[in-house]
């Protein structure tokens, strides 16, 4: 008898799990509208209503499924989950190259590796960042490179290369993204640092690259790499870092993208 009893609660707590699992989604309706929007690098279908009863076709019919599964609650976390469950079972091929690519204005395209190597769209919106701890670590490994540099009379330059979104973002990301610049990101974080704390010599060319991105194309429009203009930018100032001399200015030179 208590047998069938427990069985009975069981199917009952059953139930209630399975009703409440299916239910969540529906009573948090649209909460990640924003995430998922940013997230999937596209805006997402919104219902509307027929013109007359002949436009209530298969394809509306498919318009309606599309704006019910857009904005059901938790919809970018499932996503975000489904895109790392496939990567640790499968590898990064697993995860369709659309889905790691952001298309921006006037043709850019930004990387977006959703987790499988580095957060360049995080670290834009200063999602992601260096906690104090972190960066305490980064720059004691640095203090130990330059210690062994030092040790055999090399000379120890730093030399961090801002990433396309930090650079063009603001321009050519899509709206939903562009706004939303931070101030400071992780990497200027952690080169204030740096540069406040330890004698290490760094280079970080962004506000020179900044000052000549209107004048000059510096990264690929279908890369997420600095082309050779952007280089030589960054080279320069590494140059006049390490030899004390100044190399000509960008515009003196007979340089094409």
């Amino acid at each position: 008898m208590d047998n069938r009893k427990t069985e009975k609660y069981l199917e009952i707590a059953f139930i209630a799990v399975f009703f409440l699992i299916i239910t969540i989604p529906v009573i948090f309706w649209g909460n990640q509208k924003e995430r998922s929007i940013k997230l999937e690098k596209r805006f997402l279908n919104e219902f509307y209503l027929p013109a007359d009863m002949s436009a209530i076709t298969s394809d509306y019919t498919k318009d309606v499924e599309s704006f019910i599964t857009d904005h059901l609650g938790f919809r970018a976390d499932f996503v975000t989950f489904t895109n790392q469950l496939r990567y640790k079972i499968f590898g990064a091929d697993a995860i369709p190259s659309s889905e790691r690519v952001i298309e921006g204005k006037d043709g850019w395209l930004f990387y977006n590796p959703q987790g499988i190597s580095g957060d360049p769209i995080g670290d834009y919106l200063g999602e992601t960042t260096f906690s104090n701890e972190d960066i305490d670590n980064i720059i004691n490994q640095l203090l130990s490179i330059q210690s062994v540099c030092d040790s055999v009379g090399s000379k120890f330059c730093l030399v961090i290369c801002p990433n396309k979104e930090c650079i063009y973002g603001d321009l050519y990301l899509p709206d939903y993204y562009s706004q939303e610049r931070a101030e400071e990101t992780r990497t200027d974080k952690l080169v204030d640092r740096i540069k406040d704390t330890t004698n290490i010599d760094c280079v970080y060319s962004k506000e020179e690259l900044m000052s000549q991105r209107d004048d000059y194309l510096l990264y690929y429009k279908h890369d997420t790499h600095w082309n050779k203009l952007g280089a030589y930018i960054t080279y320069r100032e590494w140059y006049s870092h390490v030899f004390g001399k100044e190399l000509p200015e960008l515009e003196s030179c007979r340089l094409t993208p």
